[in-house]
């Protein structure tokens, strides 16, 4: 299907393709922009955690290490408690991490608190990491919980003091969250970027924001379950204020405790979000622009092609074309084309006109003479039969008669039989060939006798059955009741060599149009699609035939279901003029 549409709507298509192709190039940029921004993005968030997670570990460490060798030093060794509360304040002293020093003894009494003088007591708080201390023998990160001096939610370091092969005590550096706090400050990561520590039973140890709120509660859903499954990669998490991230996880050396460390979503798509923006922008104003241009030119080349057409039209309307410029080169050169168009046709006209005439006359110079020839075959056809009927027939009835008056016994029994076999042969024959040539019926009976003597004589022997009624045919003069029985003749041969039908019916009636119908019908193969057989001319023999008649045939083939031949004639008072005088 063809699309019709204005100048105006073709160029504003030929814009907008073009926009579209930029537009799309422009999103798919955009998006390589974010996807290389986004692994640009998580790739330093990797570097960030590593180096977060490093930094823990080495500050824990540090800690770890000042406290153990508290726990082999001579004081602990001899059992000097007071020697070794002095030398516990010397270290708080130099590491600054470390809050408070306390020293628990196997009944979970504590000895000794930095914080306050030797010798007072206090109870023990978190008591299940002292007991795996004291279990274990093995240095120990507690969860958070509140101290009862400061009020402060701490961490507590454990480490195991070994007397004797043996747990004598557990010595506990005290550290404030509010350290590990600052270790994820807001101010070490990029803007929107969410760090955590989490202990190993899932509690929150520092956060980078809002630590106050969250410290102490349980980590979300997500990062617990990627704690459990020890999830290396990049995975998508939620924070505790259910903002949806990008987070890693990093162990904190053996303690079972983990870092997180998280990138908003919309961080990464921000990027996507403001190329999107910028290219949707600059594409509509160029799209607007594009197709202002477009109506204005459209406007100027529209005007352009309706003077162009009415140029036209004045060519064919014999006028003078205009002669001002349409200010388009092609345009012009068009209506130059038109005129010089115009002069050569009306030139071609006047010679397609003679011709016409020519042939006009021509046509009817040979139809004229088609039909006298068609007369003198007839007429000959006629003369040929009734001197094949007289004179061959009274011949051959003579020499059948001379031979019955012969006395018997003259010829032999089976010569007599041979001969007159051959005489009512040959006298059978000279009936045949002058009915062919012009069947007597016809010119006695009718239309309608000759044609069911021919279908007898053809269709008989062959077993196709066949029906024959053409009422009022008296109606047709003489040259159009020869011409149908002509045309009947033809198809009940095509009936008989080609079609292999069962059936044919031919029948005729008068209509009130002042024309006389007859139609032939077969049940056979059709006529088949291809090249037409070497000499086969039945089809144009009777087209040609019907032309001549005035009339007019048609035919409607199926394949494999038969042909319907259509003969219409038109009903005058013309007669053929007598065969005597045509002869």
């Amino acid at each position: 299907m063809k699309i019709r549409a204005s100048i105006t709507a073709w160029l504003l298509l030929l814009v907008l393709l073009p926009t579209l192709t930029l537009l799309l190039f422009s999103a798919y940029s955009s998006y390589r922009y974010a996807e290389e921004r986004r692994i640009a993005i998580e790739t330093e968030l990797v570097q960030r955690g590593d180096a977060l997670a490093s930094e823990v570990r080495d500050r824990l460490a540090k800690s770890l290490g000042y406290v153990q060798s508290l726990s082999i030093s001579n004081a602990a060794n001899e059992g000097d408690l007071e020697g070794l509360y002095r030398y516990a304040r010397r270290i708080q002293e130099l590491d600054t991490d470390i809050a408070a020093i306390s020293l628990i003894a196997p009944d979970n009494r504590m000895v000794f608190l930095t914080l306050r003088p030797f010798g007072q007591q206090f109870p023990t708080s978190d008591i299940l990491a002292v007991r795996k201390v004291f279990e274990t023998g093995k240095p120990v990160l507690s969860a958070p919980f509140k101290s009862p001096i400061s009020d402060q939610i701490v961490v507590a370091l454990g480490v195991p003091v070994i007397r004797d092969g043996e747990v004598a005590y557990c010595l506990r550096a005290v550290i404030s969250t509010a350290v590990l706090n600052a270790l994820l400050q807001p101010s070490h990561l990029p803007d929107g970027w969410i760090a955590s520590l989490i202990g190993m039973d899932g509690i929150l140890v520092a956060r980078s924001h809002a630590p106050e709120r969250y410290v102490g509660q349980a980590g979300p859903p997500l990062l617990i379950e990627a704690m459990e499954k020890k999830t290396a990669g990049v995975w998508d998490g939620i924070s505790k204020e259910g903002v949806p991230t990008r987070t890693i996880l990093r162990p904190i050396g053996e303690w079972g405790w983990y870092l997180s460390l998280g990138v908003p979503k919309d961080l990464l798509l921000e990027p996507l979000k403001q190329e999107v923006l910028v290219n949707v922008l600059w594409g509509v104003t160029l799209l607007l622009i594009g197709l202002g241009s477009a109506v204005i030119v459209s406007r100027r080349i529209a005007k352009s092609l309706r003077q162009t057409v009415d140029a036209t039209k004045a060519v064919l309307g014999g006028a003078s074309p205009p002669v001002h410029s349409t200010g388009i080169v092609e345009l012009d050169q068009m209506r130059d084309t038109l005129t010089e168009v115009d002069e050569y046709g009306r030139l071609l006209e006047q010679q397609v006109s003679v011709r016409t005439r020519e042939l006009v006359e021509a046509k009817e110079r040979i139809a004229s003479f088609a039909t006298q020839l068609e007369d003198s075959v007839e007429a000959e056809r006629q003369r040929i039969s009734r001197e094949v009927h007289d004179q061959i027939g009274a011949v051959l009835t003579g020499i059948k008669m001379i031979f019955r008056g012969l006395p018997k016994g003259t010829l032999a029994e089976a010569q007599e039989k041979g001969l007159l076999e051959a005489l009512d042969v040959g006298v059978a024959t000279a009936r045949r060939i002058a009915a062919e040539l012009r069947p007597p019926l016809i010119d006695d009976l009718g239309l309608q006798a000759a044609a069911e003597q021919l279908l007898d004589t053809s269709l008989r022997p062959v077993r196709v059955l066949y029906s024959v009624n053409l009422e009022d045919c008296d109606c047709l003069s003489k040259r159009q009741t020869l011409g149908v029985y002509r045309i009947i003749q033809e198809a009940c041969t095509n009936v008989v060599r080609h079609s292999g039908a069962a059936h044919f019916v031919v029948q005729g009636a008068r209509t009130d149009g002042g024309t006389y119908g007859i139609s032939m019908i077969d049940d056979g193969v059709g006529i088949q699609d291809g090249p037409t057989r070497k000499g086969a001319l039945g089809v144009a023999g009777m087209l040609e035939r019907a032309e001549l008649m005035g009339g007019r045939l048609t035919y409607t083939n199926t394949p494999h279901h038969g042909v319907t031949l259509s003969l219409v004639l038109p009903v005058t008072a013309e007669k053929l003029p007598d065969e005597n005088s045509a002869a």
